[in-house]
């Protein structure tokens, strides 16, 4: 019964053939005439957008796509790109973070001014969920007698920063790729921005065993 079905089916079939035809502009690019030159004005500001072919000599049209953070660098005539991505990638975030919340601190604003400021780097890259007390504690906190002091960064702290306070601004908390990163800058609070106390570089490097 089931072999005369398929045979019913098969013999019921209609084969066709389709040509599809390209015209305009998408024409002329299929058929490699894409002279004009292409504005990529719209792709300002985007991040994590690499473009194939003038780095690697190819001929042609240029791909553009959306990807995650790499590291690479020209070396010997060559694009040489970290064996270690997950890491660096994440570091940038940190960094960015980091330096965006040092941006904020100022007088007048509040603890809450300069968390967010911190966590919206996080959230730009769809890790919005790791600034939650879910993952971390404090986005930074006060320096005095004791190294942990108030006010907290936090969004939910509306203490207002004045000159003359001294504070650590670091972004520390989990990432789904790499673990728990910590990273920070002490800074003195000044009258037109933030003093930053800490002098090692905001670079992720590594140092040999003794």
């Amino acid at each position: 019964m089931v072999d005369e079905a398929l045979e019913s089916h098969k013999s019921s079939v209609q084969h066709r053939s389709w040509c599809v035809e390209w015209f305009g502009s998408q024409g002329d690019f299929i058929a490699g005439k894409a002279t004009d030159p292409i504005s990529l004005q719209r792709f300002t500001g985007l991040e994590s957008l690499y473009a194939v072919g003038p780095l690697e000599n190819a001929r042609g049209e240029v791909s553009i796509y959306d990807s995650a953070a790499l590291i690479s660098e020209v070396r010997d005539g060559l694009v040489r790109v970290s064996i270690d991505l997950s890491r660096r990638a994440a570091f940038l975030v940190y960094r960015d973070a980091l330096e965006a919340g040092v941006a904020a601190v100022k007088p007048g604003v509040t603890a809450a001014d300069i968390a967010r400021a911190e966590n919206e780097i996080f959230r730009r890259h769809g890790l919005g969920d790791y600034v939650t007390d879910a993952y971390t504690r404090v986005r930074g906190h006060g320096l005095g007698l004791f190294v942990d002091t108030k006010p907290h960064i936090l969004e939910t702290v509306t203490t207002s920063i004045e000159a003359g306070m001294t504070m650590i601004v670091h972004p520390n908390t989990y990432h789904p790729d790499v673990g728990y990163m910590v990273l920070g800058d002490a800074v003195i609070v000044t009258a037109t921005g933030a003093d930053v106390l800490t002098q090692t570089p905001r670079e992720l490097f590594s140092v040999p065993a003794k």
